[in-house]
């Protein structure tokens, strides 16, 4: 996915297929020693109506990033929508917000990566720091990034809790069963 910043002032950069991303600067330039700075990706987990978010598990994941952010003014923060709201509710400062598709559809963790990756390659990171839910997404997200050449610098990840309301839009996020079901069969398709 190649993203260009506008060259209007303000917080928006157009990607390929659609306008997802926010960035708090877009004309920033990569500084000599971004390589020192680690860059920090979150994804959320669960997804509620948009004045429902963040939801308890994306409520703990920005919780994460703000502490993991603390340890280094210096990073690159990129988070998905439903984290952002509250990484920016803590008082963090987010370089990228990845928002959902202009056209509705499903903005995936997949999405979300390549949007990050992007940023960090731009300017020079190195490593990167995932704060993904513990349970089946973290590992795969750590996977993805060291499959794209980044090294993984693990975060204490606290325990974050399973959302399993009514209010969730996604299928897998509404029940523990559902959640045992989806995560067997990304296991498998993983491995096909």
């Amino acid at each position: 996915m190649a993203c260009k910043a506008s060259p209007q002032v303000g917080h928006t950069i157009s990607c390929d297929t659609s306008d997802m991303i926010e960035s708090s600067d877009p004309q920033q330039s990569s500084s000599a020693d971004a390589t020192q700075a680690r860059g920090i990706v979150a994804f959320s987990f669960g997804k509620r109506p948009e004045a429902e978010e963040p939801n308890p598990s994306n409520r703990v994941l920005a919780e994460t990033v703000v502490r993991v952010a603390r340890t280094s003014p210096r990073d690159v923060v990129v988070a998905q929508w439903e984290v952002a709201r509250g990484v920016t509710e803590g008082g963090t400062h987010i370089d990228v917000t990845v928002n959902p598709p202009a056209d509705g559809s499903y903005l995936s963790t997949d999405d979300v990566w390549a949007v990050a990756r992007e940023r960090f390659r731009r300017d020079g990171i190195e490593v990167v720091t995932p704060v993904a839910h513990p349970f089946l997404h973290l590992g795969m997200t750590k996977r993805m990034i060291e499959a794209d050449g980044f090294r993984v610098a693990s975060a204490d990840m606290p325990s974050v809790p399973f959302d399993n309301s009514d209010h969730n839009t996604q299928w897998w996020t509404k029940g523990r069963v559902r959640l045992i079901a989806y995560s067997v069969a990304r296991v498998v398709r993983a491995r096909v």
